[in-house]
């Protein structure tokens, strides 16, 4: 009985010892984790991150960075802010690189099928009008080669104004196809202005240089308008990446990142509320761009469609032969009915008298057939000459030889439609893709770096463990003022602009990205001042690069008229005309001085 009582008692101390025991434990631990006296947990995170341990420090202390109970030493502390502002610019270098790639590729793609057309339009125009038109036209072949080194001049540079453009090349191409069918007549530069001047109401070649310099101008201007605001966008997000983050950035970066380490707080990931609202203070002046960007985005969009619809410019740039042979045509056959207005207008033309034969037995084929006058036929009398353009066929065949091309170019038109569409709607889904990208950064920097929403309760908010509470809504400054945001701010918003006059079917003045300049583009116009300019406004004040030439078998450029003649061109009025010589004003004033001392003189003799 008595061994039975002894071991119930032992039983009964050994739990109470335990009992003990167990809360010293928890007591100890408690106090540990209130007041630690090591940083031994801390050092075991960093190993087992594989972070250096040099800096860390053996007891805790109030870290300026960290706060209160922080291991981590004011040396490894700045190492942490150091390598927290690596890790965002390495984020903020790598996004805009692919941004700014995606914008630089697509641009290239569509500057590289625009030079392509170009080719192929002046290669498919050289072989119709040499096959259709022959000698003629090789003996004048740089007006149309002098055409299309303008429109591409323009792609280029801006440095040409389309409208003038397309005037000049009418009216040369006017003034010579007048000599060609006159060439028994000898015209002279003041003639020729006369010729110049009667073109506007003579409308030699119907409505299609109206027609077609619309067309050329909405898409040249859409075209090359689109272009260059891919090539700007490009470089807003380059010079973007030069733009710091806020000055209280890392400090909290490297809060969020790696102070929970210098707790020796194991395995935890910042609260994804916590860490969005840190990156949203690190980049407001990023975020600042985001609707001016949404904005330029809206512009090229609207722009993409106008290229592939309204202003196609393969639907214009193609087909330029057929139009501008048609041009021909018209004057070709209202040749006879515009020469004997300009006689009439200009008076009779002096007739050709010098090296006739020479162009008789250098165009054979090509020679002029007279055409008789049905009146009396008088000193006074004017005939003229219509000129079959074709060499090889009469007029009927050479009709049919355009139509017949016409068709052609229809039937191809619609492989090269397609390579157009799809590569619009390419570069258009590219540029969509960047909506919001500026506000988005502080949101994709976070999805890797943030724990799951299911583990908002259990992460670290900046203190400890635990859930993020956002704190009160209050007015924040604005951030200061950056050059660089400023100057990306104007560049987007002229390019908006720009962009909108482009789709409106307005004349725009880009400037030149090729030419290195800290000049911002230029917003110039008449009325709203929105930037939309008064007439054909494509002058860009920066400069012109080489234009690349195709080669062909263009010959050099010959002249077929007679030595006595000149070479037509857009002859204006000049202020040399009516000026008067020595020779002119000695017999203007002194002739009548001589006639009356004859007079006075002879006079004395009869008396």
């Amino acid at each position: 009985m008595m061994a039975v009582t002894n071991g119930t008692e032992c039983f009964k101390l050994v739990r109470r010892t335990q009992g003990v025991f167990l809360i010293l434990c928890i007591f100890l631990w408690g106090t540990a984790r209130a007041n630690p006296l090591s940083c031994q947990a801390a050092k075991n995170v960093f190993l087992s991150k594989g972070l250096a341990i040099s800096g860390l420090l053996d007891r805790p202390t109030n870290g300026s960075v960290c706060g209160s109970h922080s291991c981590c030493g004011s040396v490894l502390e700045g190492r942490l802010v150091i390598n927290s502002r690596r890790q965002l610019d390495k984020f903020l270098k790598d996004s805009f690189y692919r941004l700014s790639s995606v914008l630089d590729t697509r641009a290239k793609r569509f500057d590289e099928f625009f030079r392509a057309l170009m080719n192929n339009s002046k290669k498919e125009f050289h072989e119709m009008f040499k096959k259709t038109y022959g000698v003629i036209y090789l003996q004048h072949s740089f007006v149309f080669s002098d055409f299309f080194e303008e429109l591409e001049r323009y792609y280029n540079s801006g440095r040409v104004r389309l409208a003038e453009a397309l005037d000049t090349f009418f009216g040369i191409l006017y003034q010579h196809m007048f000599t060609v069918i006159n060439t028994q007549y000898q015209f002279d530069d003041r003639y020729l202005e006369c010729v110049a001047e009667h073109m506007t109401d003579l409308k030699p070649f119907g409505d299609i240089p109206h027609k077609l310099g619309i067309q050329l101008r909405r898409s040249f201007v859409a075209t090359r308008a689109f272009y260059k605001a891919l090539v700007a966008g490009s470089d807003v997000v380059k010079n973007m990446m030069t733009l710091p983050p806020s000055e209280t950035c890392s400090n909290e970066l490297a809060r969020m990142q790696h102070c929970d380490k210098c707790l020796g707080i194991q395995g935890s990931k910042s609260c994804s509320p916590y860490c969005i609202s840190i990156l949203k203070e690190c980049l407001q002046n990023h975020i600042l761009l985001d609707t001016y960007w949404n904005n330029y985005v809206d512009a090229l969009d609207k722009v993409a469609d106008r290229i592939t619809g309204a202003f196609n410019i393969e639907m214009v740039v193609e087909p330029i032969n057929i139009k501008i042979s048609e041009a021909i045509m018209i004057f070709q056959d209202n040749g006879g009915e515009v020469s004997q207005r300009i006689f009439t207008g200009c008076g009779n033309p002096k007739r050709q008298r010098q090296r006739r034969d020479t162009i008789e037995t250098e165009t054979k084929t090509d020679e002029p057939q007279a055409e008789p006058h049905k009146s009396k036929s008088t000193d006074d009398e004017i005939t003229f000459e219509s000129l079959n353009f074709n060499t090889n066929t009469d007029n009927n065949d050479n009709v049919a030889t355009t139509k017949n091309k016409h068709k052609k170019t229809k039937h191809k038109k619609v492989e090269t439609t397609a390579s157009l569409e799809t590569l619009i709607k390419d570069i258009k889904q590219r540029v969509k893709d960047s909506r919001q990208f500026w506000s988005q950064l502080p949101y994709q920097l976070c999805n890797n770096e943030a724990a799951p929403p299911s583990f908002e309760g259990n992460c670290w908010n900046g203190t400890a463990l635990g859930r993020f509470e956002e704190k009160a809504e209050v007015t924040t400054p604005a951030p200061p003022s950056s050059p660089t945001l400023n100057q990306q701010i104007f560049i987007l918003q002229a390019l908006i602009s720009k962009l909108q006059a482009a789709f409106q079917g307005q004349d725009v003045d880009l400037a030149d990205d090729t030419v290195d300049s800290e000049d911002v583009p230029s917003i110039s116009g008449s009325g709203s001042g929105m930037g939309f300019i008064d007439g054909s406004g494509d002058h860009d004040d920066f400069g012109v690069p080489e234009v690349p030439k195709l080669e062909t078998d263009l010959p050099p450029r010959p002249t077929i008229l007679p030595s006595t003649t000149h070479t037509p061109e857009v002859v204006r009025a000049s202020a040399d005309i009516n000026r008067p010589t020595l020779a002119k004003a000695l017999a203007h004033y002194l002739l009548p001085i001589v006639l009356v001392w004859f007079g006075g003189a002879f006079s004395d003799l009869l008396l």
